[in-house]
Formats: structure tokens, C-alpha cells, sequence
């Protein structure tokens, strides 16, 4: 993780990230979208905090959410990463104002961290029967019912928290 001001605007630049705001905590607030696809980005080496609009980090080859903002004012683009499970994504992404696409990722457990996310109301991943469990529940807000529906459908990996 970066954590020298310098670097960071640096890395940003690089980026081409436009309209942004390294904090006191050196933290980065960006008001507009993040686009940083097509980078080979195994980690997002800055900690961003908050993303006006989407946050788009397509064909890369993240496995985990560090650096993950903790609010995103749109949606949340993952597809095509080396995403396993989402365990603990919740306390990463405390905010999402709309729909999480985590296509083409090999996730095969805990699946269940969507519903402490604020706002998300869609998720899309390759298991299109867990997708349907989840989302089915997600927009009434019922994990417990979920996590009944994914067990008794034979994804217990997925129904852990």
C-alpha cells in the first residue's frame, strides 16, 4: 500500500483518475468515477475512501478488496479479477448506491457479506442460481432466509458469513 502523498498522486496520475482529493489520512475521495481496467492491477496499492459515481476495476487480477473504497455513489465493477470469496468485502465497502458485477471470478464462498453492504440491491456473479438466491433476498434484506435458501440448495460455502 502506498501511503506516501507523493507517491499516491503519482500513482493516480498514472492512472489517469481526474478530480481527486488525498486526505489527511492520505485516503483518496474522488468525485467522479474510477476507471482503472486492463491494468494488471494485483492489489489497488491506494486506500480510496470515497467514489462519487462508479468504481470500475474490470480485467485485472485483484484476489482481494484492499484499497476498496468505503462508499461508492454508483456501481461497483470487479468482473474478471481472481475474486474467491467475499468474506469480510463488508468491511471494506461500507456504501454501494446500486448494483456490484463480479463476473467471470472463481467465488466459491461467503457470499452472504452483500447484505451488510448499504444501498447494493444487485449483485451478478458466474453462479447464476446462487445470483438468483441472493438477489431474490437482498432486496427484501432477509440474510437468515438466504443463507437457508443457499444451504438447502446445496451451497454451503457460499452461506457462510
Amino acid at each position: 500500500m502506498i501511503t506516501n502523498k507523493k507517491e499516491i498522486k503519482k500513482w493516480l496520475d498514472e492512472m489517469e483518475i481526474e478530480r481527486y482529493k488525498i486526505n489527511p489520512d492520505n485516503t483518496v475521495d474522488v468525485e467522479g468515477s474510477v476507471i482503472i481496467y486492463h491494468k494488471r492491477l494485483t492489489i489497488i496499492p491506494v486506500q480510496f475512501r470515497n467514489v462519487k459515481y462508479h468504481f470500475i476495476c474490470d480485467n485485472n487480477k485483484l484476489d482481494s478488496f484492499i484499497g476498496m473504497p468505503s462508499n461508492i455513489g454508483g456501481d461497483l465493477y470487479l468482473d474478471n479479477n481472481n475474486i474467491s470469496s467475499l468474506h469480510n468485502l463488508h468491511k471494506h465497502l461500507k456504501k454501494l448506491d446500486h448494483k456490484f458485477f463480479c463476473d467471470q471470478n472463481p467465488i466459491k464462498s461467503h457470499i452472504l457479506s452483500v447484505f451488510f453492504i448499504k444501498g447494493l440491491n444487485f449483485i451478478e456473479i458466474d453462479n447464476k442460481q446462487v445470483q438468483k438466491i441472493v438477489n431474490d433476498n437482498l432486496n427484501e434484506g432477509d440474510v437468515h432466509k438466504c443463507q437457508e435458501e443457499l444451504i438447502q440448495a446445496g451451497f454451503e460455502e457460499f452461506a457462510k458469513l
